[in-house]
């Protein structure tokens, strides 16, 4: 192989090499009829959404989900798949004005509905939101993996009304885990924008959109006297599955340490 062959060869950007791959392996496993229902017929449907301003229409797999439709078909890749079982919400966007995590949102029932993205959530001449500036100001950061779904988390959390205290917004954000421990600083992060809004008097809903006083979380209640045997259990074993609500329970802890 040529010198000049070996170089073309690194022209190829991660994405296309795993996505060529991922697609070649997929064929191979399953044939050309993967995606098709029993019978024969496909089972392929329509979508239209609105996705950061735009009508976007695709046809998917139904079991598709909308963290799948924006990374893979529509090139959004802010959000982040980290769980795929919503424990911690690296994913996250607002779905007509509610945040939701997008690994267990099956893209059909974003028919007709509004999607915005950490994409949007800056200025049209790429000024910086309110939130990402206090996330850079604060250290509210490390490894940056799940600082874009904790920023789409947040901004609602403050635009909504739910950072009127720490212990508000702890609250609000417990279902969101940060592995590198920086919730001190988003916590700053939340508190420094609320008043920067308050001051100005600025309370624009993202989006245009009418933001609902309480978020979908989906999550189950977290449970009284579970915390800190759940936070033990799973610092040790690093097993997240030692108890039912551990992940609920270990994230309302960190959180509450934050404060």
């Amino acid at each position: 192989m040529t010198t000049r062959n070996r170089n073309c060869w690194l022209e190829i950007d991660r994405r296309t090499f795993l996505g060529t791959t991922g697609a070649a392996s997929a064929m191979t496993l399953f044939g050309p009829d993967v995606g098709e229902a029993a019978g024969g017929e496909t089972g392929r449907v329509d979508v239209t959404l609105t996705v950061n301003g735009q009508t976007r229409s695709v046809t998917i797999d139904p079991r598709t989900s909308l963290l799948d439709l924006l990374r893979e078909r529509l090139a959004l890749t802010g959000a982040k798949k980290g769980c795929d079982h919503d424990q911690r919400d690296a994913c996250t966007v607002h779905l007509d004005g509610w945040r939701v995590a997008t690994c267990l949102t099956l893209a059909v029932q974003t028919e007709g509905r509004t999607i915005m993205t950490i994409e949007e959530l800056s200025g049209p001449d790429g000024e910086l939101h309110l939130m990402q500036r206090a996330f850079t100001d604060h250290d509210a950061l490390q490894c940056g993996y799940c600082t874009l779904g904790q920023i789409m988390a947040t901004s609602a959390c403050v635009e909504g009304g739910h950072a009127g205290s720490p212990e508000q917004t702890c609250e609000y954000m417990r279902g969101h885990i940060c592995r590198c421990g920086a919730y001190a600083g988003i916590v700053a992060a939340v508190k420094d924008t609320a008043v920067k809004l308050r001051r100005t008097g600025v309370m624009k809903p993202l989006a245009g959109l009418s933001l609902a006083p309480e978020s979908v979380s989906g999550r189950p209640n977290h449970r009284p006297g579970h915390s800190n045997v759940c936070l033990q259990v799973a610092s040790m074993r690093h097993d997240y599955g030692v108890c039912p609500h551990a992940v609920e329970c270990t994230a309302s802890s960190v959180w509450s340490a934050a404060t």
